[in-house]
């Protein structure tokens, strides 16, 4: 799901846990700056549309927790009364909102897609919430830490591709795609995309920051030395990083956490990446 960051502390969580505290007061004790949007789309130009207040109401959230942060947002678990289950908030500051999560992802329904279930304003504190079903667990952590979960790979390397394949016949591309990013239902039978931040029309022209993957995951496309291509197909860019993250999967060995990539010229950073590619794919084909 969100980006999360490895090195943030315990301030900024700390920071985010309060945020949400107030959040969820707002929303069990008071209505004022509280707008309410349900499964409504924004128009372009970032004006939503304001109601008339009937379909304010307080959600009843209780038990916070904090499922990740990164640069772009803070996602919570909370739980709702009435047994209605658990949901996922991301929380993202109103300058920060994407046209992906903004406007794009809503009207997404697929099985193998993480859908927009509802979203709050909060114009006092400058806040929106966005709701989704909970999936606590990316991709590669399952297949690091459940041992049945091998034998379930390949399913779920088809599944993600059908989201994404969903996407394609919307004209849109994820440009975000990492195991991370691929969660798995509670009972590991689907897999999901998920984090759509970075998601655009394929008609746009994707720059170099157009791009939520960490730089280590780029194509060759986007490369400073060949910072004069006109125009890329984000689609071009989902293959590659699927194909990626499916060596990743295949050799129990995560790219972004061996190589220093800032500190690596693109060149040196393909090199390492096909070196290593072949030898953990003759590894993993020894084994087994």
């Amino acid at each position: 799901m969100a980006s999360f960051d490895v090195n943030s502390d315990g301030g900024e969580i700390g920071d985010s846990m309060k945020a949400f505290t107030d959040i969820n007061c707002l929303l069990n004790e008071r209505y004022g700056g509280l707008f309410w949007y349900p499964r409504l789309g924004w128009e372009l130009g970032w004006v939503p549309h304001v109601n008339n207040g009937t379909q304010n109401r307080p959600h009843g959230y209780s038990h916070p927790k904090s499922l990740g942060e990164g640069s772009y947002g803070v996602v919570m678990r909370f739980r709702r009364r009435q047994n209605e289950g658990d949901v996922a908030v991301k929380r993202v500051f109103l300058n920060n909102v994407s046209e992906g999560e903004g406007q794009l992802w809503f009207g997404l329904k697929h099985e193998n897609i993480v859908a927009l279930l509802e979203w709050t304003i909060f114009e006092s504190l400058n806040v929106i919430c966005f709701e989704m079903e909970v999936y606590e667990q990316g991709l590669f952590t399952v297949v690091r830490e459940v041992a049945e979960a091998l034998q379930q790979l390949k399913m779920w390397l088809y599944q993600a591709p059908s989201g994404i394949n969903f996407l394609y016949g919307r004209q849109l591309c994820h440009l975000d795609i990492t195991s991370d990013n691929v969660l798995i239902s509670r009972r590991a039978k689907r897999a999901l995309m998920a984090d759509f931040t970075f998601l655009r029309r394929t008609s746009s022209h994707i720059r170099r920051h157009d791009i939520g993957l960490p730089d280590v995951y780029h194509p060759p496309e986007t490369s400073r030395t060949r910072r004069n291509e006109r125009r890329n197909d984000g689609r071009n860019f989902d293959v590659w990083s699927y194909g990626i993250m499916t060596m990743e999967l295949l050799t129990n060995f995560h790219i972004a956490r061996s190589f220093p990539s800032n500190r690596m010229s693109a060149d040196t950073r393909y090199a390492c990446m096909r070196n290593g590619n072949y030898i953990y794919f003759c590894i993993f084909m020894n084994v087994g």
